[in-house]
């Protein structure tokens, strides 16, 4: 089970390549990026990022309210559907969120390693 979850939410090392500064994503950046969502890249990676993780950001919370009053309005099964992509989503954005953040150092050419 453990194993599942780790290759879930991979570590990362980001490492510059001229003053070797490393910036180490794990278990806590997951959780930061789940719930800040584009706060978190904005802190991260800047601005740039910023602007590129927005929209994503806005349309999890679109999806999220939908969910939200799906869950409210639906009965039985459905309902249950419903709270079952409502808890997803904050693992889903997460997972993209960083992925945002490890493009933006990459191009700007960090190295980046899975640990």
């Amino acid at each position: 089970k453990e194993r599942a979850v780790m290759s879930i939410f991979q570590s990362y090392c980001i490492e510059h390549p001229r003053t070797h500064a490393v910036i180490v994503m794990e278990g806590r950046s997951y959780v930061g990026a789940g719930l800040l969502a584009s706060l978190y890249v904005l802190w991260r990676a800047g601005l740039p990022a910023f602007a590129r993780a927005l929209p994503i950001n806005v349309l999890f919370i679109l999806l999220g309210a939908m969910s939200l009053v799906s869950v409210i309005l639906l009965t039985g099964p459905a309902q249950i559907a419903a709270l079952f992509v409502l808890f997803s989503l904050p693992l889903i954005q997460s997972r993209i969120m960083m992925r945002i953040v490890r493009r933006f150092f990459a191009r700007a050419g960090w190295i980046v390693t899975r640990t």
